[in-house]
């Protein structure tokens, strides 16, 4: 399965994705191949093949800027500012 997208570091530049697949019962972390760096405050294409049984998983992709990664969970404000957390998409594999 090709799993892809952009990724945009908000306070830098993308040095990294990490893809987080759960399902089935297990979790698997995959590495990103990054497309083009097209600047500081560009967003960052990225791409990863993922070998997955059919059935329903949860995907994260998770930016890492230097020294940093972004958070799972955005800390509560009344008015939602910086919620940069990482949100999951879910996704059913279907056997061919």
């Amino acid at each position: 399965v090709l799993i892809q997208g952009k990724a945009w570091g908000g306070r830098g530049p993308v040095v990294g994705v990490r893809l987080e697949v759960e399902g089935n019962g297990s979790t698997c972390n995959l590495e990103a191949d990054l497309g083009e760096d097209l600047g500081c405050w560009a967003w960052r294409p990225f791409q990863a093949t993922a070998e997955l049984a059919p059935g329903d998983y949860a995907v994260r992709s998770i930016c890492r800027l230097e020294g940093e990664e972004q958070p799972l969970a955005a800390p509560w404000n009344q008015q939602g500012y910086e919620n940069n957390s990482a949100h999951c998409v879910h996704v059913t594999v279907l056997d061919r």
